[in-house]
C-alpha cells in the first residue's frame, strides 16, 4: 500500500517529492540521456568534416542518418514521456508543502527538453517548438529558460526564422543566474545563429564568452577550433595559431588534431619568409607513422604553398602526389583533382584539363559552391575534346589510306602489336593487384579478412581508382566503348588511335588480322568525302568551343583559319569568315589590338573576303550593317511579346471580355500572325470563363473545335481537344498524337487522382494475393513504427483491393510532407526493412480522396504513375 501511495501525483510531502523525483531522474530520463549521447556520438563518427571550410559548432544530422536517428530519438521521446505522464506532480496549491528540498517536479522540465530535442533531431519542428514554448511557458526555473530559448532558437534558425531566433537568443543569455553548462550553450548558439547572418566579430565574442564555461575541458576543442578559424578568416593570424596550440593540447581525436595542426602551420605569415620553416614542419609530419593516411593532404598543403609562391610546376608535383597518396577520402581527392584541372586550364592544356574536370566532378558533392562551374568546364571541354578526337582520328585514316599497300599492311601489324602490348599490360596490372592482395592477406592475422572485398582501404582504393577513370556509370555492356563524359587521361593522338583501333576489335577482345583492319579502313572515294565534312564541321565547332565557352580568341582564330586553309570549300566557310571577322573586330575595340606584321589578322580583311566571296548573304549585310536584322525573326519576338502581356493580363487581371473583344480584333486583321494558335487557345479560355459565370458551355465548346480545326496538331489544339473529351464532346485521340503508345504519361493522363499536400495521408504496400497473406508485412511495420516512430502513433491495418491484391495500410499522417518522411526512411532503410524493401512490392503515399478513388478504379498501375510522377518527381 504504501508503494502505491507513493506512486500519486496528486498529493505532496517530502517521500512524494523524493520519490517522483528520483524515479523521473535514474529511470526514464537516464535512458532518454544515454538514446540522446548514442545519437550524438553517432553523429559525430558518421559526420565528415570540410577541414577547409569553418566546421560547424552543432551536429545536427542530415537525412542520410535518419536510420540510425529516428529510433533513438523515438526511444528518447518514449521514456520522457513516460516520465511526464506518470511522475509530474500536480497537487492543488492549497496542499502544496513549502520545501525547499526535495523540489517539486525537480526533473520533469530536463524531460520536456529531451522530448523537445527528440522532435528537433527527426526534423519535426512545429513539434519542437510546441514542447519548447510549453517549457518557457510552464517552468520559470533559470536553467528551463535557458534550456528552452537556445532550442527554440535552433528550431528557428531552421525554420528560417531569424527574427524569433533572435529575440529567444537575447532573453536565454540574458539570463545570469543558471547554470555554466546551459549559458554555455546558449552562447554558441548565439554564436551559430551570428555565423548564419555574416557576423564575424560578434560570433567570436559570443564563443569567447563561452569557453570558459564549458566542462570537461575536452568538450571545448570544437568551440575552440571554430574560433580559430574564424580568427584566420578576420586576419587575426596570430591569434590564431595560439588557439590552434590549446586545440592541440586538448587531446582532441587525432583527426582534429592534425587538422589543428596542419591550419596553425598554415595561419603562419609566409610572406615574411616563414615559408621553409612550414614546409620542413610538412615534410616531418609526413614522416611521422601517425600521419599514414593524412599525407594526400600534407601534399595538398605543401602544394598550395608552392602555388602561392609561384613555384608551378612543383605545386602541380605535389597534386599529384597527393592523388597517389589518397585512399578513398573524396573531398582531399577532389580537391587535388579541382587544382590540377585549374591549373591546366589556366594553361589552356585542354585535353588534360577535361580529365581532371571529369574526375572532379565524380568526387565533388551537387551542394559544393563550385559545383556548377566545375560541371560547365567538364562538358564544354568534353565537347572540345570529342571535337578535336573527330579531327585527329580522321587526319589518321586518311594518313593510313594514303600509303601504299605494302606500308598500310605494315602499319596494320603495328597497330596489331601495339594493341598486343596492351592487352600484356593489362594483364600483368591484373596480377600484380592478386599478388598485392595476397601478401596482405598472407601478413595480417586472419588472413581472410584482407582479402579486398572484406578489406575497406583496398576497396575504397580501388573503387577510387573506378570512379576517378571511368566516372559513376550504370552497368550496361560495352560501356567503355561508347562516347561517354569521360575519356581518361588519354591525349587526344590516344584517344584518337584507340577509337579507330577498338572500333575494329572482336567483342570478345580478340586482336584483329591485318586483312580485317585493312578491310575496315575508310578508303574509298565517298568515304574520304564524308570524312571531310565531318573534319571541316569539328574543326568549325572547335572554334566556336573556344570563343563561346572557353574565352580563348586564340586558339579559336587559329581553327577558324586552319578550316579555310584545309578546305576550298564547306558549308561552314561562310560561318568561319564571319566568326573571324567579328572575333578581330572584337579584339580590336575592347584590347586595341593590331598586328602590323600579318596581313590577315585584323577585320577589315575579313570584312572585304566576306562581300568578295559572299556579296548577297546574310553576313555581308551584317558586315555593311551591323544593325540589320531578320524582319521576319523580329516580327515573332515582338508578337510572342504582345501575346505574352495578354497572357499575364488573362491570370493576373482576369479581365476576360476585354482580352476576348481585343484578340477577336487581332485575328480578324492581322494575317498569318505567328502566334495565331497561342491567341485562339487564350481566346477560347475567355470565352469558358464567360459561359462558366451565364452557367454555359455550347460557346466553350465551339471555341475549342475551332482550335482544333485551325491548329491542327498544334500543342494548343491537343491541349483543347483534351479539354474537350473531359466535357464529353472531344474526339477519343488528339491530333497529332499519331500512334504515340509509347509516350511518357502526364499528368493530366493520371485520371481523377488529385494532388493535396494539406489533406490526410497513408502509407500503403500492396501485395499480391499470391504471394500468402498480409501478416508478415503488417508484423514488420508494427515493429519499424514503434521503433522509428513511436511518438505518431501510427496504426496497420489492411484490406482487399481486389482479387490479386491486398493493400496494407499505414496511418494516418496530417499531411503529404510528413508521409513522404516516413516514407523516405523506410525506404532507405537496410537493416529491419531489407526484406520489404527488396520484395518488389508496390509501395506509396496517397492521401484520403486517392484513396477512396484507388478503391473505385481499382487502378493500382494508373496510381503508381501518378505517385512516382507527383511525389517522387520522375
Amino acid at each position: 500500500m504504501l508503494v502505491l501511495a507513493g506512486c500519486t501525483t496528486q498529493r505532496d510531502g517530502r517521500f512524494y517529492r523524493a520519490y517522483h523525483n528520483t524515479t523521473s531522474r535514474f529511470n526514464g530520463f537516464h535512458f532518454a540521456r544515454l538514446a540522446m549521447e548514442e545519437a550524438d556520438a553517432k553523429l559525430a563518427e558518421t559526420h565528415e568534416e570540410d577541414w577547409d571550410e569553418v566546421i560547424p559548432l552543432f551536429l545536427y544530422g542530415t537525412e542520410d542518418q535518419a536510420d540510425f536517428l529516428y529510433p533513438l530519438m523515438e526511444r528518447a521521446i518514449e521514456k520522457c514521456s513516460r516520465v511526464v505522464d506518470r511522475h509530474a506532480m500536480t497537487p492543488p496549491r492549497s496542499q502544496q508543502k513549502d520545501f525547499k528540498r526535495p523540489q517539486l517536479n525537480r526533473w520533469i522540465d530536463d524531460n520536456y527538453t529531451l522530448i523537445g530535442k527528440g522532435h528537433f533531431y527527426k526534423g519535426d519542428l512545429v513539434k519542437a517548438e510546441e514542447v519548447f514554448k510549453y517549457l518557457q511557458r510552464k517552468h520559470k526555473e533559470p536553467d528551463s529558460q535557458v534550456a528552452a530559448g537556445a532550442w527554440l532558437a535552433r528550431t528557428y534558425m531552421a525554420m528560417g526564422n531569424m527574427v524569433k531566433a533572435n529575440s529567444s537568443l537575447l532573453k536565454a543569455v540574458g539570463e545570469r543566474d543558471a547554470s555554466d553548462e546551459l549559458r554555455a550553450d546558449a552562447f554558441l548558439v548565439q554564436a551559430e545563429f551570428n555565423l548564419t547572418q555574416d557576423n564575424v566579430e560578434e560570433a567570436m565574442r559570443s564563443i569567447e564568452r563561452a569557453i570558459p564555461m564549458i566542462k570537461p575541458k575536452s568538450a571545448k576543442a570544437r568551440p575552440l577550433f571554430v574560433l580559430a578559424q574564424l580568427k584566420r578568416e578576420y586576419g587575426s593570424n596570430r591569434e590564431a595559431i595560439e588557439i590552434f596550440e590549446e586545440v592541440v593540447k586538448l587531446r582532441t581525436p587525432y583527426e582534429m588534431e592534425f587538422q589543428a595542426r596542419m591550419q596553425q602551420a598554415l595561419a603562419f605569415d609566409r610572406r615574411r619568409g616563414d615559408s621553409e620553416e612550414i614546409k620542413d614542419l610538412f615534410f616531418d609530419m609526413l614522416e611521422d607513422d601517425k600521419n599514414e593516411e593524412y599525407r594526400d593532404q600534407i601534399f595538398y598543403a605543401l602544394a598550395q604553398i608552392e602555388l602561392e609562391e609561384l613555384n608551378r610546376e612543383e605545386g602541380m608535383a605535389y597534386l599529384r602526389d597527393a592523388l597517389a597518396e589518397n585512399s578513398g577520402n573524396r573531398r582531399p581527392r577532389m580537391k587535388s583533382f579541382l587544382g590540377l584541372a585549374d591549373l591546366h586550364l589556366e594553361d589552356r592544356e585542354y585535353e588534360q584539363a577535361q580529365a581532371y574536370y571529369d574526375s572532379t566532378l565524380a568526387n565533388m558533392d551537387e551542394d559544393h559552391p563550385r559545383y556548377a562551374e566545375v560541371r560547365n568546364n567538364a562538358m564544354s571541354l568534353t565537347e572540345l575534346v570529342e571535337q578535336l578526337t573527330v579531327i585527329v582520328r580522321n587526319d589518321s585514316l586518311r594518313e593510313l589510306c594514303d600509303l601504299d599497300e605494302d606500308a598500310r599492311y605494315a602499319r596494320m601489324e603495328d597497330i596489331i602489336e601495339e594493341l598486343r602490348r596492351a592487352q600484356e599490360r593489362e594483364a600483368e596490372e591484373a596480377a600484380r593487384l592478386a599478388e598485392e592482395a595476397l601478401a596482405a592477406s598472407m601478413s595480417v592475422p586472419g588472413a581472410a579478412t584482407a582479402f579486398w572485398p572484406y578489406n575497406p582501404r583496398l576497396r575504397e582504393s580501388g573503387q577510387s581508382y573506378f570512379l576517378d577513370r571511368w566516372g559513376d556509370r550504370p552497368l550496361e555492356d560495352d560501356w567503355r566503348r561508347s562516347r561517354k563524359l569521360n575519356s581518361g587521361f588519354s591525349t587526344i593522338e590516344d584517344v584518337a588511335e584507340d577509337v579507330a583501333a577498338t572500333d575494329l576489335l572482336g567483342s570478345g577482345g580478340e586482336l584483329p588480322t591485318p586483312e580485317e583492319l585493312l578491310e575496315g579502313l575508310p578508303c574509298s572515294e565517298e568515304q574520304r568525302n564524308s570524312a571531310d565534312v565531318e573534319t571541316a564541321t569539328a574543326v568549325y565547332q572547335s572554334g566556336v568551343i573556344y570563343k563561346e565557352k572557353l574565352d580563348d580568341t586564340d586558339n579559336a582564330i587559329e581553327a577558324w583559319v586552319d578550316l579555310l586553309d584545309r578546305f576550298d570549300e564547306s558549308e561552314e566557310h561562310p560561318l568561319a569568315h564571319y566568326q573571324l571577322y567579328r572575333t578581330y573586330l572584337f579584339l580590336e575595340e575592347t584590347e586595341n589590338y593590331q598586328n602590323p606584321f600579318c596581313g590577315t589578322c585584323n577585320s577589315q580583311y575579313w570584312a572585304d573576303q566576306i562581300s568578295l566571296l559572299y556579296p548577297e548573304s546574310e553576313w555581308a549585310q551584317l558586315v555593311e550593317n551591323p544593325e540589320f536584322v531578320d524582319f521576319e525573326e523580329q516580327r515573332r519576338i515582338d508578337e510572342l511579346a504582345a501575346y505574352e502581356a495578354h497572357l499575364i493580363r488573362y491570370y493576373a487581371q482576369k479581365d476576360y471580355q476585354s482580352i476576348l473583344t481585343e484578340v477577336n480584333a487581332l485575328l480578324d486583321t492581322v494575317p498569318d500572325h505567328t502566334q495565331e494558335c497561342r491567341y485562339r487557345f487564350l481566346r477560347a479560355q475567355c470565352i469558358g470563363w464567360l459561359d462558366g459565370r451565364a452557367r454555359g458551355r455550347d460557346n466553350y465548346i465551339a471555341a475549342l473545335e475551332e482550335v482544333v480545326a485551325s491548329c491542327d496538331s498544334s500543342d494548343q489544339a491537343v491541349a483543347a481537344n483534351e479539354i474537350l473529351q473531359g466535357l464529353g464532346a472531344g474526339k477519343k485521340e488528339a491530333p497529332g498524337n499519331g500512334d504515340k503508345a509509347d509516350a511518357a504519361p502526364k499528368l493530366k493522363d493520371f485520371g481523377n487522382f488529385t494532388d493535396k499536400p494539406v489533406l490526410e495521408h497513408y502509407f500503403a504496400v500492396v501485395i499480391p494475393v499470391a504471394k500468402g497473406g498480409s501478416d508478415k508485412t503488417k508484423a514488420s511495420l508494427a515493429d519499424f513504427n514503434r521503433q522509428f516512430f513511436a511518438s505518431a502513433e501510427l496504426k496497420v491495418t489492411s484490406n482487399l483491393i481486389d482479387r490479386e491484391n491486398q493493400l496494407v495500410l499505414v496511418k494516418a499522417f496530417p499531411r503529404k510532407d510528413r508521409a513522404m518522411d516516413y516514407y523516405k526512411v523506410l525506404t532507405a532503410n537496410r537493416e529491419s526493412m531489407i526484406e520489404l524493401n527488396t520484395s518488389g512490392f508496390s509501395m506509396f503515399v496517397i492521401h484520403t480522396e486517392n484513396y477512396v478513388e484507388l478503391f473505385k478504379g481499382k487502378d493500382i498501375e494508373g496510381y503508381g504513375r501518378f505517385f512516382d510522377a507527383v511525389y517522387l518527381g520522375n
